[in-house]
């Protein structure tokens, strides 16, 4: 599936495609979200409206950080090397 993506060149009000911070802000909430769906469906919590006491709901938060792949690449970052040659 192709993407367009914007290098925000227009403002905010009037673009119609997502930036690399868009996406990057996109991947981040979804996998936190999902993550802390799946976190919470193992600690029998039932995500509809959450009533935890505190101690468990510091819980369900510290695990799904910890278990959030994209939040753990971008505090703890990934090597990328680039290379580029002229023929």
């Amino acid at each position: 599936m192709p993407y367009t993506i914007d290098l925000r060149t227009v403002p905010a009000p009037l673009k119609t495609v997502p930036c690399s911070g868009d996406i990057l802000a996109s991947a981040l909430a979804v996998c936190e979200e999902s993550t802390l769906r799946s976190v919470a469906a193992n600690m029998g919590i039932e995500l509809e409206s959450v009533h935890v006491d505190p101690e468990r709901a510091k819980r369900l938060v510290s695990s799904a950080e910890r278990f959030c792949s994209t939040l753990q690449t971008l505090r703890h970052g990934v090597e990328v090397s680039t290379e580029f040659a002229l023929e």
